[in-house]
């Protein structure tokens, strides 16, 4: 799962190039991004919004939102404090990359829903494998499973 974010992350290369990140920054601020979307959505699962989770890949439009605001929001600060890119250079970064690299990561974990990169494997995965997010999710009725 991580490697399949990281790889996502890492076609946005071009954004990272145009910014003003010095050349020896750009492999560390792409493993950055993919650090924040981890710790936001293993976050959420930790407080016990799952069902929030869930809802921002089946495409709920104001969880979509609003994650990825926090997403963005904790990467352009990152990139402020440990890449010394001022708060407009870093929001301008953090708002062209975050919100491409989830969408393409919403999709793709869309179209393998069955397989274990799918969603319910990544949550698993975000939890450390202590719940099984499929049968946690049928036995609420949430989700169908075809």
């Amino acid at each position: 799962m991580f490697e399949k974010l990281n790889q996502i992350v890492k076609e946005s290369e071009q954004a990272f190039q145009a910014s003003n990140l010095g050349q020896n920054s750009l492999r560390d601020a792409m493993h950055e991004a993919t650090g924040v979307i981890v710790d936001v959505l293993k976050s959420q699962i930790d407080h016990g919004k799952a069902k929030d989770v869930m809802s921002y890949f089946t495409g709920k439009q104001s969880n979509y939102q609003g994650l990825t605001k926090a997403m963005t929001n904790k990467y352009a600060h990152r990139l402020n404090r440990y890449f010394n890119l001022d708060m407009e250079d870093a929001r301008a970064l953090s708002e062209n990359v975050i919100p491409a690299v989830m969408t393409k990561f919403v999709k793709q974990t869309r179209e393998e829903q069955q397989q274990e990169n799918g969603v319910f494997g990544m949550m698993n995965w975000l939890s450390g494998n202590t719940v099984n997010f499929e049968n946690f999710f049928l036995k609420l009725n949430v989700v169908s499973v075809a």
